[in-house]
């Protein structure tokens, strides 16, 4: 009798669960990107820069009213240019309304390029990726329609410098957001 009534509650509890609409959500994005690579010894010297396209994927899960807390995954593409990744916890404060305002910033893991060959090209054979700690900010505005929000944003993801050069990437593009 006692495990009976004990089943029928953990049946009753996983139903009212699944009932309940899920709390996650899953956004993609993609981006016009600028990886560019600046040099430590020089404030005002050369810069290199390479476009190309970005490419971001986030799960985010609500903690507060305004607050959001999850993680993001992202890579820029470039032509002729080695790519930059990362892989970061993040935080996103967003407004609830139907056309809402929202920042983020993150901090995590970025994989970007590294060493080249004293003889080889930069980008060329032989040549390195560099993983390095890493920090990023994102902003922009969503449209909500219900369980689905469409919107724009602009980011910035940049590495720790790596010897003299630090490596950073600009998105600029929109997103797709919805909950499963």
């Amino acid at each position: 009798m006692y495990s009976s009534a004990v089943l029928v509650l953990a049946v009753s509890s996983l139903k009212a669960q699944a009932s309940q609409p899920s709390r996650i959500w899953i956004e993609l994005a993609a981006s016009r990107a600028t990886l560019r690579q600046s040099f430590a010894y020089d404030c005002c010297g050369p810069t290199r820069k390479a476009g190309g396209v970005g490419l971001v994927f986030r799960v985010q899960r609500p903690v507060g009213r305004l607050i959001e807390a999850g993680g993001e995954a992202g890579m820029s593409l470039t032509r002729n240019v080695r790519d930059m990744r990362w892989l970061m916890a993040i935080g996103t404060i967003a407004g609830s309304r139907r056309l809402a305002p929202w920042a983020q910033v993150g901090a995590g893991l970025v994989i970007q390029p590294g060493e080249c060959p004293a003889d080889g090209s930069d980008p060329g054979p032989g040549c390195r990726v560099a993983l390095r700690p890493g920090g990023g900010v994102t902003a922009g505005v969503r449209w909500r329609f219900g369980n689905f929000a469409v919107g724009l944003e602009a980011g910035l993801v940049t590495g720790a410098s790596n010897g003299q050069r630090r490596f950073s990437t600009e998105r600029y593009g929109v997103a797709v957001r919805m909950r499963p």
